[in-house]
């Protein structure tokens, strides 16, 4: 991850939050994506919404970890059919 953001410097990174995730292991992934690359403010969980078993972790619990963290952050719970226009 500290690779691709060196690499890339992404704005934006798609973070899978499926089963056995935790919201903390999306944080840690966006640290890395930060490590030399400021430029990372949003990030999208995916995979959340295929079959959750009860009790599964959520976008808004990832929002939560991120609040938590202090890491200047943006968490979009995507809407289905909603177009997205991501902008620096």
């Amino acid at each position: 991850m500290t690779l691709w953001g060196k690499r890339f410097k992404p704005d934006v990174a798609i973070l899978c939050l499926s089963n056995g995730r935790e919201p903390q292991d999306l944080v840690e992934q966006a640290r890395l994506l930060r490590t030399d690359n400021l430029n990372l403010k949003t990030v999208i969980p995916h995979h959340w919404r295929l079959q959750p078993p009860p009790g599964a972790h959520t976008p808004e619990d990832v929002a939560a970890a991120f609040k938590a963290s202090g890491m200047p952050v943006t968490v979009i719970k995507p809407e289905f059919k909603k177009v997205y226009e991501l902008t620096k």
